[in-house]
């Protein structure tokens, strides 16, 4: 345990930005080829920030220690993210200098990010190339459409780490997963059964989901079989009874109240005010 005299406070400061605020994501600023001394993470004091921190290491050599117990080496194409309020110290290690580039970003999009397991503190994969830079210098540019340009740039970045940390299944094993459950629409596939077929355990697999897709395995499923349900209303001239069939709903009104749920509007409405769209 650290006492709070101990850690040092990095503190949110200022309000949202209106041209930020539709889409609740705030780039605050970002440093290019900072070179951080040798050694420096032994006389580094533990930290706290008010906001996301994605420090990329491309040069030299460094640790990284967080409260929940992670202590480890941080390899050149590594990336620290440190979510709001995780106490964290990190910095050169092994006689490394510790050189990175780093980005801070905020905001109601970014926590809900976090709240789903897709942005938690510790260590991703980014690879040697220098990716911070080019947002950097859009963020010296004060024209609103460049600035939103950053902050999308940016979510770009962080959705390509979301695979390079998980970890808990292949690539291989996740994609064909998906291949079956799109071509097999009809059935209800139970948590079990997913995680059997990945070879993890129930719990692993609802992390797995989170991370990959921002949702728990049986909503991704039912909406998957909504999704193609509604491109089925449109393209095909089955009965609402009948299309509830085909993508494993044995009730019709049940089918109804899960699709207005989800698109707002009923199966028969859907049809009636799209299909003439295609």
């Amino acid at each position: 345990m650290h006492d709070d005299q101990k850690i040092e406070v990095h503190r949110l400061i200022g309000e949202m930005p209106a041209i930020f605020a539709p889409g609740g994501f705030r780039v605050l600023n970002a440093s290019v080829g900072v070179r951080a001394p040798a050694d420096g993470f032994f006389d580094t004091p533990v930290r706290r920030f008010e906001f996301f921190s994605l420090s990329h290491m491309y040069d030299g050599g460094g640790r990284l220690w967080l409260a929940d117990g992670t202590e480890c080496a941080v390899e050149p194409g590594d990336a620290i993210l440190i979510a709001p309020n995780a106490l964290n110290r990190y910095g050169g290690a092994d006689g490394m200098p510790y050189v990175e580039d780093s980005i801070r970003f905020a905001g109601p999009a970014a926590d809900a990010w976090a709240a789903r397991g897709l942005l938690n503190s510790g260590i991703y994969r980014l690879g040697t190339k220098r990716r911070i830079p080019e947002l950097a210098a859009l963020l010296s540019d004060p024209a609103e459409r460049v600035q939103l340009l950053a902050a999308a740039r940016l979510q770009e970045l962080l959705w390509s780490m979301v695979p390079a940390r998980s970890g808990d299944a292949g690539d291989a094993a996740w994609e064909k997963l998906l291949t079956i459950l799109k071509e097999h629409a009809g059935e209800w596939w139970t948590v079990t059964e997913m995680a059997g077929f990945l070879g993890v355990r129930p719990p692993v697999l609802r992390r797995i989901f989170l991370v990959r897709t921002g949702l728990l395995p049986k909503n991704y499923l039912e909406r998957l079989k909504l999704h193609q349900a509604a491109g089925w209303l449109l393209e095909g001239a089955d009965s609402i009874r009948d299309t509830a069939g085909r993508f494993g709903y044995r009730d019709a009104y049940h089918f109804s109240r899960r699709f207005k749920l989800l698109f707002g509007v009923s199966p028969e409405r859907y049809r009636r005010e799209y299909r003439h769209l295609r």
